[in-house]
């Protein structure tokens, strides 16, 4: 019931929000929406984070956007005492956002698999932790993007940023097919360090 009740949540949240973009009428959209435009000209912006979120690496190794990260369902979705879809603890979330290069002044864009059900769930834990504010879903997620004829690229390897600014070995791919473009993200993942903890003093 509880599961039926959260996905019924993360719909809603998704409808209010492009509803609410669609009558500002603006480029960027709301502040919880963005449209492909904008995210195309700000796509190189040191603070854009970009995320592509599902159950698995499937989705995002067929193709995503540029630049875009790879954030696990699971990270923000867990089952606890034998109840599915629970916040992981904040001090988990943290670590996971800023595994992805999110920091406490990061513009994140959000879409992923399940029409941006995925995208909604990623949202709703940003905002738990108080990042709501430098959070938005992409309107129209990868479809639109796609059907813009935008670009989306294959299995790279992207490079993860501790807070005190090294460079680790990001969550890898098993495939080199797509190696000019693994150098176009990976320029890209250096110039998008994460810039901090994400804000929010909740604790669970």
């Amino acid at each position: 019931m509880k599961h039926k009740i959260l996905i019924a949540t993360l719909i809603c949240l998704v409808l209010i929000v492009m509803g609410t973009a669609n009558a500002t009428g603006s480029e960027a959209g709301s502040k919880l929406l963005v449209q492909t435009g904008w995210l195309a000209a700000h796509l190189n912006d040191s603070n854009v984070v970009v995320l592509h979120v599902a159950p698995n690496r499937t989705s995002y190794d067929a193709g995503h956007i540029s630049g875009a990260r790879f954030l696990p369902l699971s990270d923000v979705a867990v089952t606890r005492n034998g109840i599915p879809n629970q916040l992981p603890t904040v001090d988990a979330m943290k670590i996971a956002f800023e595994r992805v290069g999110v920091g406490d002044k990061s513009r994140v864009v959000i879409y992923g698999d399940m029409s941006g059900l995925f995208a909604a769930r990623a949202y709703f834990a940003l905002d738990y932790l108080g990042h709501g504010n430098h959070a938005a879903l992409l309107d129209g997620g990868l479809e639109k993007w796609k059907a813009e004829h935008r670009g989306k690229h294959g299995c790279t390897r992207l490079q993860s940023r501790q807070l005190d600014g090294k460079g680790s070995s990001g969550a890898g791919c098993r495939s080199s097919r797509h190696e000019a473009d693994r150098g176009r993200q990976q320029d890209h993942a250096d110039r998008c360090p994460s810039t901090g903890r994400i804000l929010g003093n909740k604790s669970r």
